[in-house]
């Protein structure tokens, strides 16, 4: 590892050296016309500061370090000091200085940044999610382990997490008040990424919104409510190696349903769900594909505004989850019922309303028009994404903690079993549906 504070005499006859070549070069109206930002003015420092004996010097020193080749490849050395330049230069002009003057202060500060984090191993990303849609907590900042965090909006602490400046984050607050917002609570998901020559210039890390997308189904899976995190803000926050502009992902779906309320009380029980959700995900998601295809589907309900999208997606969800292939409507509300149903009260609730959603359905994709029922339960239809959320959870217990209990005769005898109080039992107490208690 070089001793860098040794060579800053090295790096500082260097930027100096670029600088009066910049000054004298030809091409100084066009320099001076563009942003130092990234690598807008590298084609200028390839005619120019590669020239000097400085450059040489220290480009032959940094490539002798085997610690900086493995992390930014042989091809990029060329690159860190290209940035020591622009940084210097974007410093003059935050400061109001000549932009193609060498300036000690802004040396020494580009130095700082260069000692901080040329050897640092690790890059961070964070990605941002603006509005965590109609969420509600009793806690200002939820830490929900391996990066992920909601807290409330706030414009400081944002600057901070995304290395943004003041006017990155009016850029942001301006775009929040265009697209609308239903919550004051921000998503907030930090990654580090082991430094190699293919990421050096990658925008974002491919993890992040992975993990922000399972946060959200295990919310909507573990809970009742309308809880979304559309956009994604994407940053690699550094003070040499930073990106330019924005990455933003995703697309608002203006729907507001009902609020999620995730207090306090709640915290640690959720927790331990999304492990399991988690573990569902990576061990287990291949072998039920019928509990991936409605798990699918059950999220594709909160993409749209359209509540006859709504009863399709759920209806489809539903045929997925049960293996459903005939006598649909009435072995489904059945099957939802049985399962869900701890009374015969219940049971005869959830079979009457079934049976209403499966029958809007149909009306619904055969184009008929909706009679009085079906506006009915169509007013109702988060209902139908509730009676979803519950047997999904079931399901993905089962196979968790049950997965003897998920076999093919299990689909093929489901109705029997049901049927039978002591079979059904069994499977609603296995399932979390009942505590093994009663």
């Amino acid at each position: 590892m070089i001793n860098l504070q040794a060579n800053k005499s090295l790096f500082e006859e260097f930027a100096k050296d670029g600088f009066d070549s910049l000054v004298k070069s030809p091409k100084k109206p066009s320099i001076l016309k563009r942003s130092p930002s990234w690598m807008n003015l590298h084609e200028f420092y390839i005619e120019s500061i590669v020239n000097s004996e400085s450059f040489k010097r220290l480009t032959n020193i940094l490539s002798g370090d085997n610690e900086p080749i493995k992390m930014y490849g042989m091809g990029e050395i060329q690159f860190i000091l290209f940035r020591l330049i622009d940084k210097i230069i974007e410093l003059n002009v935050d400061a109001g200085l000549n932009t193609l003057e060498y300036n000690q202060g802004s040396f020494d500060k580009v130095f700082s940044f260069l000692i901080k984090e040329l050897y640092e191993p690790e890059w961070t990303y964070v990605a941002l999610c603006p509005d965590v849609r109609c969420f509600r907590s009793d806690l200002a900042s939820i830490d929900f382990g391996d990066g992920i965090v909601i807290r409330g909006r706030e414009g400081d602490m944002i600057k901070q997490n995304m290395g943004w400046n003041d006017k990155d984050l009016k850029f942001f607050y301006d775009r929040l008040e265009q697209e609308g917002w239903s919550s004051s609570f921000v998503l907030i998901i930090t990654e580090k990424t082991t430094k190699e020559p293919d990421n050096i210039k990658l925008a974002n890390s491919v993890t992040t919104s992975k993990k922000a997308n399972n946060l959200i189904t295990s919310m909507r899976l573990f809970k009742r409510g309308s809880v979304s995190a559309d956009v994604l803000y994407d940053s690699r926050p550094s003070e040499l190696f930073e990106l330019p502009g924005f990455r933003i992902s995703g697309f608002v779906t203006p729907r507001v349903g009902s609020e999620y309320v995730l207090n306090s009380s709640e915290t640690e029980e959720f927790k331990q769900f999304r492990k399991d959700v988690i573990v569902f995900h990576q061990n287990q998601i291949t072998t039920y594909k019928h509990i991936a295809i409605a798990l699918r589907y059950f999220n594709a309900s909160f993409a749209t505004l359209n509540t006859d999208d709504i009863v399709i997606d759920c209806i489809t969800a539903f045929e997925a989850l049960f293996k459903m292939r005939d006598e649909l409507a009435f072995k489904l509300s059945v099957r939802v019922a049985y399962l869900l149903g701890a009374s015969n009260t219940e049971k005869v609730s959830i079979y009457t309303d079934m049976k209403n959603f499966y029958s809007l359905r149909n009306d619904i994709v055969h184009g008929s028009e909706l009679n009085h029922k079906d506006l009915e339960s169509l007013g109702r239809v988060e209902d139908l994404v509730d009676y979803l959320r519950r047997c999904l959870k079931a399901f993905i217990r089962l196979a968790r903690c049950e997965p003897k209990i998920l076999t093919t005769e299990f689909y093929d005898h489901l109705d029997n079993k049901l049927i039978d109080d002591d079979e059904r039992k069994k499977i609603q107490k296995a399932a979390g549906i009942l505590r093994s208690d009663t």
